[in-house]
């Protein structure tokens, strides 16, 4: 009587789980042959996905509209870091000590809902623990690195958003003289002859034009992709995540310094 020769166990297939987005803009997604690779997060400014292609007037329309729509959170953290910097003036005579504060505290709320709105999700918050006293919350958000990538930040990003979506629209509208020049030479060819006195004007100059336009219009669509660029390597280099510090000691005494333990502590 022979024996049954032994079942061959085939192991399960294991998938690879993609990781959440990350306020950096990249999420991992697996490919069937198990390497993997990078491409953008739902949630980035402007984004779409790699194999989702995009014309480029419709990527620039939705990069000016991301341009658009974080302008007004950016400007109103500008309005708390200068709100902070006349209470740091003032703070020579006291007055100005709970003004810079709160300003703090509010680019910190404005700045999270800003790295929400980009990262698509909830992102590790930069910040370390505040507590206590007046005093003591000035001194910890004070030594804490994240405050001033929050205020260079909010002085910096506004005028990059401002100039990317008003850039583009003043090209754009530049090329439009140029786009219905043929039209225009077509329909009132005297008009142009008479008053725009164009040296050498014709059927092909206004052609020509036309052309050079469209290359205008062109460059310019490219503009705010290049404004969303910069703006995450902005966000990459001053919002990006750090690592929890430990929390202040229970008992500790409010207005004393922050522990060693915080002052030591690393950016991620």
């Amino acid at each position: 009587m022979g024996l049954a020769p032994p079942s061959t166990v085939v192991p399960a297939p294991v998938r690879t789980a993609t990781t959440p987005p990350t306020v950096e803009g990249v999420e991992r997604a697996a490919r069937t042959d198990g390497t993997v690779r990078l491409r953008p997060a739902p949630g980035i400014p402007g984004a779409a996905w790699e194999d989702e292609p995009v014309s480029v007037a419709r990527q620039a329309v939705r990069d000016l509209r991301h341009l658009v729509t974080g302008t007004p959170a950016v400007a109103l953290a500008l309005l708390l870091a200068l709100a902070g910097a006349l209470g740091a003036a003032l703070s020579v005579v006291g007055v100005g000590l709970p003004l810079l504060d709160r300003a703090l505290a509010g680019i910190r709320v404005v700045l999270d809902r800003h790295r929400r709105r980009v990262a698509g999700g909830t992102p590790h918050t930069p910040y370390r623990p505040v507590r206590g006293s007046l005093t003591a919350r000035l001194r910890i958000r004070l030594a804490d690195p994240a405050t001033g990538r929050d205020l260079l930040f909010a002085l910096t990003h506004p005028f990059l958003a401002v100039a990317g979506a008003v850039v583009p629209v003043v090209v754009w509208l530049a090329a439009v003289p140029g786009l219905a020049l043929p039209l225009l030479h077509e329909v009132r060819p005297d008009l142009v002859e008479d008053h725009l006195a164009i040296p050498g004007y014709g059927a092909g100059t206004a052609w020509l034009a036309c052309v050079a336009a469209l290359l205008v219009a062109a460059a310019g669509c490219r503009l705010p992709r290049a404004a969303v660029h910069l703006e995450e390597r902005l966000i990459r280099t001053l919002l990006r995540p750090t690592a929890v510090a430990p929390p202040v000691r229970p008992g500790a005494d409010d207005d004393r310094r922050p522990t060693r333990a915080v002052l030591t502590h690393l950016d991620a």
